[in-house]
């Protein structure tokens, strides 16, 4: 207790203004204290108190610090004042309203400006409504001022979903199931709210100033049976998303279902990994699939290594872009184009004619090279090894004793395929400038397996023509493809195993073929790096938190204190300062995490995104919201806990509430500034001016290219699913926290949906490419996570009825906490599983229904990596006969001016010596 008085009186000596010390203090002491504190027994008063007396002599400056606002003279001293509890909130109201006043005015700014915009450059917002291979007849109705927002929701989801893709309306259906739950958690908080700030002030509650901070639990007494509201509305807001959720799976299977029966290359084709040896080649692999699947196997391509084709493909398109522009130059301003030598920088001809057979040379290099790989690999893979013929295998006989899958073969195969490369090289590089002469590399015998096979190879490089253990085999059936992606292929573990094909754009040819135990290695990598990075990323997120309670900063640092007083303007400051913080530190945590998923080798950009969402989602959870909650709600209490560490558990009680204001804050200033940079395009529409200063600009389709990085109206960016999914997964954790524990934060979050939704329907609509589309994919990931993200707000809630002190709601909850952990594993058993294939059933439905149509172009060629697929290559503005055309042309002008400069030479040479014959004249 002689602490507890020697701390009391050292507070009371620092409210004194100047070096003034506390020399004659008067002390009330009552019998009866309020709930948690301790009564004062004068004989426990120690002897340090100067005077000590049982009547209030203090002076009238000091009576603020020693009675609280509203409670009674005869209060003791000990009470922690207003300012200690933290519970007035006086600065928490005037930071939302602040936030209120700013984000909101800013809002409807965006809103305004953005509407007006919208109308008067249509090239800047409604890029599909003008630029080829993006159009959509969706764009061609703009809409009014304002309705915009209401009548692009008429839109039919079937249309939505042909003209945007799967991943477009996935993602706006998400928003709108976070509006239609948020709008259940605004009619549950009108009452609830009622029921909070009707409660009678107690001891415990009766410092509570703010107006938002008693609509929501912190305005309950410990042991209140008004905390049963509370469970009665966590059984409303938890049963019916429940139930919403088993309603969008119904939506869901519907249309994920319509778009794998849609004649896309993705739907008709697997991708096909760690692929046994004796199926690495193109016939063995379509031999193996058409034993399990007959007449419904296209093709398949296994993928090889050809780094020296793909230098020369890269060499190529270098050349093209250069012949295109020269041609642009000559059409457009009738000027000849000159090649410079890049030594001497002269001119030395006809760019057009330099570039063009160069290309010539590039094209007919690039063809014979390709006929050699494909060749030459079919002949190495298809090699007699042991009397066991890999094209002659079948599923059955492939294991006989001799064959290529037995122990005494594969060995000298796998020799045979790495030693013996059956390519002939056309070195092209040493030749070049030398007339193009080919250099012939003599035949080596090899002996594989007693064979006694003698192959004369030649080789252009050590690693060209070598096969690669993945690859993708195309059906003509949807039947047999999907039938290829439920089917256990092989007997082995990581082998054979088959994987949906992404779209034919969307794949990343250098990660095709990785082996298994490198892309476990980096998976093991990147979790690793996400690990470390989580626990890294908590000081600065503390940091950020502290930042968000300007009474734990004064406690803990004087200097705040004093800045803040002699600078008012810093405290409103800090407190906007937060959240923004908290928005800048997504989009670097976005970048990093970006970094870690493609370590992974993913096959393509939406297994990235999809890897990405789950690391980003789980981040904002444990990063975004937990550690602010609990760091923030610590760090605005800590001087009260070290001064009455009896009262820590009621100190969190009231203070974990309380911080529902600042999440509001975050949402409100992610939502603000998301939709100003998403609606205004800020950033496209500057590098749009940009690109229109600097770059080629001759054509149209040059003005609409980007050069250098920088890019053009018609060339917008992709929406990255994966960052703006995650961003509402932590609105969904706010909600779920404190839908019951301070439910005015159901209205912002309810109405930031609503924005939400509105504003990327019209990008879907008006901006975005269709591209890339996982088909749902993280739809489907979205709703793994969501049940997780209700049982961490039940968790919560049951900690926080515990903190006070309410036995009988707690154990209420359980039930609910049980049920949720119950629907999770239901789902898990046959939902999600349900929206990864299509069923037989509607598979050969829709074979019947196309059976009429055996164009399959769509899927014919799509998935040969990019170095295989075209042999010759000219520009878009000239074929090779146009660019002879061309070169001739130059050539005839080019011999015209030259006799014309020579005639002008001569002219000049004839002036001068009839100058010199008058000068010697006169």
């Amino acid at each position: 207790m002689s602490v507890l008085f020697d701390r009391m009186l050292q507070d009371l000596n620092d409210t004194l203004v100047g070096n003034e010390t506390l020399t004659n203090v008067t002390i009330g002491i009552n019998s009866t204290a309020p709930t948690g504190f301790p009564t004062i027994d004068p004989s426990d008063v120690p002897s340090s108190v100067p005077s000590l007396s049982l009547v209030p002599s203090v002076a009238p400056s000091l009576m603020p610090s020693l009675f609280p606002t509203g409670v009674p003279s005869e209060t003791p001293s000990v009470l922690p004042t207003t300012e200690e509890q933290g519970l007035v909130g006086g600065h928490q109201d005037d930071a939302l309203a602040n936030s209120l006043r700013i984000y909101g005015s800013l809002f409807v700014v965006i809103m305004i400006l953005f509407c007006c915009l919208r109308k008067k450059y249509p090239r800047a917002y409604c890029v599909r409504g003008w630029v080829d291979g993006l159009r959509t007849p969706l764009a061609d109705e703009q809409y009014g001022f304002f309705d915009w927002m209401w009548k692009l929701n008429s839109i039919e989801e079937q249309v939505l979903m042909d003209e945007c893709g799967m991943d477009a309306l996935c993602f706006v259906r998400v928003l709108d199931f976070g509006f239609k739950v948020a709008s259940v958690g605004v009619l549950n908080s009108i009452w609830l709210m009622l029921v909070y700030k009707t409660a009678d002030k107690t001891p415990e509650t009766e410092f509570i100033q703010s107006a938002v901070v008693s609509l929501s639990t912190a305005n309950l007494p410990p042991g209140s049976p008004r905390l049963l509201a509370t469970v009665i509305a966590a059984y409303l807001i938890f049963g019916y998303t429940m139930y919403a959720i088993l309603k969008e799976f119904e939506w869901f299977i519907a249309f994920r279902h319509k778009f794998l029966s849609k004649r896309l290359a993705r739907n008709y084709a697997v991708y096909v990994q760690n692929i046994p040896i004796e199926y690495q080649t193109n016939a063995a692999l379509t031999e193996f699939f058409s034993d399990a699947y007959p007449g419904t196997v296209i093709e398949a391509h296994l993928a090889m290594k050809a780094p020296t084709l793909k230098k020369k493909v890269a060499e190529r398109e270098g050349v093209i872009s250069n012949l295109e522009h020269a041609i642009n130059i000559r059409e457009v301003t009738g000027e000849i184009p000159q090649a410079k030598n890049l030594l001497t920088r002269q001119p030395e001809g006809s760019a057009i004619d330099a570039y063009g057979k160069e290309l010539v040379t590039l094209n007919k290099e690039i063809s014979e090279t390709i006929d050699t790989l494909i060749e030459e690999f079919n002949n190495v893979q298809a090699m007699d090894v042991d009397d066991g013929s890999i094209l002659g295998s079948s599923l059955g006989g492939s294991f006989r004793e001799g064959g290529p899958n037995s122990p005494q073969s594969t060995g000298a195969f796998a020799f045979a395929k790495k030693s013996v490369k059956g390519v002939t090289s056309i070195a092209t590089n040493a030749v070049k400038d030398v007339g193009g002469a080919v250099k012939d590399v003599g035949g080596a015998a090899i002996n594989v397996a007693g064979s006694g096979a003698n192959l004369a190879k030649s080789l252009i490089s050590a690693e060209d023509g070598e096969a690669l253990t993945a690859g993708f085999v195309t059906f003509n059936s949807l039947r047999a493809a999907h039938g290829a992606l439920q089917m256990i292929q092989y007997n082995q573990p990581h082998k054979m195993e088959v994987r949906e094909a992404p779209q034919p754009e969307d794949v990343i040819w250098p990660n095709i073929g990785k082996e298994a135990k490198q892309v476990q290695i980096g998976k093991l990598i990147s979790f690793a790096a996400t690990m470390a990075l989580c626990l890294f990323w908590t000081i600065p997120m503390s940091f950020i938190s502290t930042l968000s309670s300007i009474e734990g900063l004064k406690d803990q640092f004087e200097w705040v204190g004093t800045l803040i007083e002699n600078q008012p303007w810093v405290e409103g400051f800090l407190a906007q300062l937060a959240p923004l913080l908290v928005v800048v530190a997504k989009e670097v945590l976005k970048i990093i995490l970006e970094t870690f998923s493609k370590q992974e080798g993913p096959i393509s950009g939406a297994v990235v995104e999809a890897s990405l969402f789950s690391k980003l989602a789980w981040f904002l959870i444990i990063q975004t919201f937990f550690v602010q909650a609990i760091s923030g709600s610590i760090v605005s209490e800590i001087s009260n806990m070290f001064r009455r560490p009896e009262l820590i558990i009621d100190l969190l009680a009231t203070s974990l509430p309380r911080r529902g204001i600042y999440f509001i804050q975050v949402v409100l200033v992610d939502t603000v500034i998301s939709l100003a940079t998403e609606l205004l395009r800020v950033s496209a529409v500057a590098q749009a001016i940009i690109r229109s200063k600097v770059g080629p600009d001759l054509t149209e389709k040059e003005r609409n290219t980007s050069f250098l990085g920088v890019r053009p109206l018609a060339d917008p960016l992709k929406f990255y699913h994966a960052q703006n999914l995650s961003n509402c997964v932590l609105y969904f954790v706010v909600f779920f926290v404190y839908a019951t524990i301070a439910p005015i934060a159901s209205f912002f979050v309810g109405i930031c949906f609503f924005f939400k939704a509105a504003a990327y329907r019209h990008q879907f609509v008006y901006i975005y490419p269709t591209f890339p589309d996982s088909g749902g994919h993280l739809w489907a990931n979205f709703f793994k996570l969501l049940p997780w993200c209700m049982t961490i707000g039940q968790i919560v809630l049951q900690g926080m009825l515990g903190l006070k002190k309410q036995p009988i709601a707690n154990a209420l909850m359980l039930p609910l906490t049980i049920a949720t952990i119950l629907f999770q594993i239901f789902v898990k058993q046959q939902h999600f599983l349900m929206t990864q294939y299509l069923p037989t059933r509607e598979a050969i439905g829709a074979d019947h229904r196309y059976s009429n149509n055996e164009d399959f172009s769509f899927v014919e060629g799509k998935f040969v990596q990019p170095e295989l697929r075209e042999r010759e290559k000219f520009p878009d503005n000239g074929n090779e006969e146009d660019i002879r055309a061309f070169t001739a042309k130059d050539e005839e002008n080019m011999d015209d001016k030259k006799v014309e400069d020579e005639n002008a030479v001569e002219e000049n040479v004839e002036d001068e010596n009839l100058d010199d014959t008058l000068k010697k004249a006169n």
